[in-house]
């Protein structure tokens, strides 16, 4: 459910409505455009009468929303997602970014194929620190000394880092690196496990199947909730 408010509602109003909503045990989700204000009630939303709700002076309409991912929905916010990834760099609304780089990260040589993905037009540098493998004994990437290596490329070349995390347990090794944006594949093995404990604290880059459209992928903000 979304209450669409009227454009003469308050900044005092609109925390009044926020406030008596998630008294009745709901979640709300609200965004601001220019012309109007929306917000999105997440949770058993048959504790709000509707009629109740719309007869508030501040309230335009009340609408029903039934679609998944109401995060992502445009009806809880008509307005483009921009994530910020570092660096100065943003994806989404007229922002349009190129992600280049190595498949996997193997040594020194990464700082020369940095800088020339960023004069080729890139802007935001991808490499590979863990390479998942099916054999134990194949080449599994350097690890965290791959990490630090696409690090001091970003410092060189001011460019923020897109690389894949395998396990939730390195998320904080992840974080402790300040790694711009993790990205999260389709072939590893504990994609929902990764996805919920990088939500927070950094955007992440799901590819293809990993993302909930499965036909695309999907560049998430850090969760707030």
């Amino acid at each position: 459910m979304i209450a669409i408010l009227k454009q003469s509602a308050s900044d005092e109003a609109v925390s009044h409505i926020v406030s008596w909503i998630e008294k009745k045990g709901l979640k709300t989700d609200v965004s601001r455009g220019e012309n109007e204000t929306i917000i999105g009630l997440v949770g058993d939303t048959t504790k709000i009468d509707p009629f109740l709700l719309e007869s508030m002076d501040v309230v335009e309409r009340v609408q029903r929303v039934s679609e998944p991912f109401k995060r992502a929905n445009r009806k809880f916010h008509p307005e483009d997602s921009v994530i910020d990834c570092g660096h100065g760099v943003h994806v989404g609304g007229d922002q349009f970014q190129v992600i280049a780089g190595p498949c996997s990260v193997e040594g020194e040589n990464l700082i020369r194929i940095a800088r020339r993905v960023k004069a080729a037009g890139a802007t935001m540098l991808r490499g590979g620190a863990y390479k998942p493998r099916t054999s134990p004994y194949a080449y599994q990437g350097m690890g965290p000394a791959g990490l630090d290596l696409l690090c001091e490329a970003s410092a060189e070349l001011d460019m923020p880092i897109v690389t894949e995390i395998m396990d939730p347990r390195d998320v904080q090794v992840f974080l402790d690196k300040k790694i711009d944006v993790m990205q999260i594949a389709p072939a590893t093995p504990r994609t929902s496990p990764c996805s919920k404990r990088s939500a927070r604290p950094r955007p992440r880059f799901c590819s293809s199947a990993a993302c909930p459209a499965r036909s695309m992928s999907c560049l998430w903000p850090p969760s707030t909730s």
